[in-house]
């Protein structure tokens, strides 16, 4: 497959230069960045090669650099965006690369580009689900590990359905696009889908996480078709061999979302309260007519721990991840 071009254009060589450098050794992006530091050469390149999105400094837009045929134009500013060009969609210059590249994947989702499809689709994706009907048991820092367990063998991705993550304060990136945002894309029914979600997704060391929704709106509105879309997707053109899905009860359609995991880790207490809702929770399954769920269940017992948080970071106790390698199986 041909490789999408991200052209920067600066005057600052040192800037241009560290910038192509970061983003394509640390290819987060679907894009081959090349760096220029002079209209002149940016001119002369595109005539020979197709640039699907051009990042320009704002002091060195003209009227040849404007009409540059490009898929999309996006002003590199200081802080002021020149006048006569308030409309254009523009980036702050002095911030992480990391933060630079999601701000110009979503513009160029918003822009309905058609998405890019992964190389080559996986044979199989590993879909494991992480419930219980029991709360305040650990569950999403178990899921976390089984995540960070998987990442080392599988490009991996993590999924938080809770109506109250906490991520926001609990990891380290900064989380202006989220999960919702994506949500709402794939109903508007765009084709940047690939773009807007690596807007959205983050890394855990090797693990990539979607960062979760703020509000609870946001997933107690989704029908359970939506979220089968959603998985499809994510399972599909993501190009994810393994995905980690954190559910909760506020999700539409639990039951048939469960049913097409390859596997449920469920973790339980063996307290009477405890275990009256687990009974609740199977005579609810047999009501509705998914008993076979029970197949692909498997109750565990988390190690009581204090969650060990620095501020701004999650730590995953060691206990947890031993107990993820045990469990996991992936070859």
């Amino acid at each position: 497959m041909k490789s999408r071009i991200l052209a920067v254009c600066d005057s600052e060589e040192t800037y241009v230069a560290r910038l192509m450098e970061y983003l394509n050794e640390k290819q987060i992006s679907p894009f081959y960045v090349r760096a220029f530091t002079s209209r002149e050469a940016l001119e002369a390149f595109a005539q020979q090669e197709e640039i699907q999105v051009l990042l320009i400094s704002d002091s060195m837009v003209s009227r040849e650099a404007h009409c540059l045929s490009v898929g999309r134009q996006i002003l590199l500013t200081e802080g002021h965006v020149p006048a006569g060009l308030e409309r254009e969609p523009a980036i702050y210059k002095y911030q992480s690369a990391e933060r630079i590249i999601r701000e110009v994947l979503h513009y160029y989702a918003e822009a309905d580009h058609p998405f890019l499809q992964a190389a080559l689709l996986q044979e199989e994706v590993r879909l494991y689900g992480v419930y219980s009907p029991i709360q305040r048991l650990g569950k999403t820092t178990f899921a976390l590990a089984l995540g960070a367990v998987c990442a080392r063998k599988r490009r991996t991705l993590y999924l938080n359905l809770e109506a109250y993550s906490g991520f926001e304060e609990r990891m380290p990136s900064a989380h202006e696009w989220n999960l919702g945002d994506l949500l709402y894309f794939l109903k508007k029914g765009k084709q940047g889908f690939l773009y807007k979600l690596k807007s959205v997704t983050h890394s855990l060391d090797a693990l990539d996480y979607i960062a979760p929704a703020l509000s609870p709106t946001d997933l107690i509105s989704v029908s359970e078709e939506e979220w089968e879309l959603l998985l499809e997707r994510l399972m599909g053109d993501a190009g994810y061999e393994s995905l980690i899905v954190d559910f909760s009860d506020c999700i539409q359609g639990l039951f048939g979302l469960l049913e097409k995991c390859r596997h449920i880790y469920m973790p339980v207490l063996e307290d009477e309260i405890s275990q009256a809702k687990l009974r609740q929770f199977e005579k609810v399954l047999e009501m509705k007519g998914h008993e076979n769920l029970k197949e692909i269940i498997d109750k565990i017992e988390l190690p009581r721990l204090r969650e060990r948080c620095a501020p701004g970071r999650l730590e995953i106790p060691a206990e947890l991840y031993r107990l993820a390698e045990e469990l996991e199986d992936c070859p």
